[in-house]
């Protein structure tokens, strides 16, 4: 399997996937490149509600991040709301245990039926997916995670050779992405919101 890009695009979103921790300024400086401003024009701060992080200063431009085994993505662009997730393969984890109590009972089901491998990516893209709908909306995973419901039979092809995959959406566009990160597979989920009429 090849490692996934340091950079792509999913539609309008600039995305980026830097080997550093956001507390040590790498995060600024990658979000500075992905917006095509200076560094010292990056001032991120943090709404009273719930602590959704925001550009001071840059009206329109809109960004997020995912943080997992000292790697860091990251989604920008200029307008509406974005949501990444970023998430290493764990077959060590008891994901039919954590989607029977989290998922759409849909969702579990269709895990359910799945191999032992094939479980684990399927119940890593639902979780990105979800996560990162959930943090483009801003309601974050507190809110639960039986919405938004994925059909799992869309994913079928994920499951197997397809290492890219968008997926249709009323609400919004998500890329879904696998591949290497270092020694680990990882599954990496961009999600744009559409524009509400």
């Amino acid at each position: 399997m090849s490692h996934l890009p340091s950079r792509w695009r999913c539609g309008d979103v600039a995305v980026a996937l830097c080997e550093v921790a956001a507390t040590d300024g790498g995060g600024r400086r990658c979000l500075a490149e992905l917006l095509n401003r200076s560094e010292g024009e990056i001032r991120i701060c943090r709404d009273s509600g719930r602590g959704k992080p925001s550009l001071a200063g840059l009206p329109g431009a809109v960004f997020n991040m995912a943080h997992r085994n000292g790697f860091s993505l990251i989604g920008a662009g200029w307008s509406g709301a974005i949501g990444v997730d970023l998430e290493a393969l764990r077959p060590d984890l008891d994901t039919w245990e954590i989607a029977e109590a989290l998922f759409h009972p849909a969702e579990a089901a269709w895990l359910r039926a799945l191999s032992p491998r094939q479980r684990c990516l399927g119940f890593t893209a639902l979780w990105t997916i979800k996560e990162a709908m959930l943090k483009a909306t801003g309601r974050g995973i507190a809110g639960g995670l039986q919405s938004p419901m994925v059909d799992g039979e869309t994913l079928k092809p994920f499951l197997g050779e397809v290492c890219r995959m968008d997926l249709v959406r009323p609400e919004a566009t998500v890329e879904l992405r696998r591949g290497m990160i270092g020694d680990r597979s990882s599954v990496a989920c961009v999600v744009r919101m559409c524009e509400q009429p």
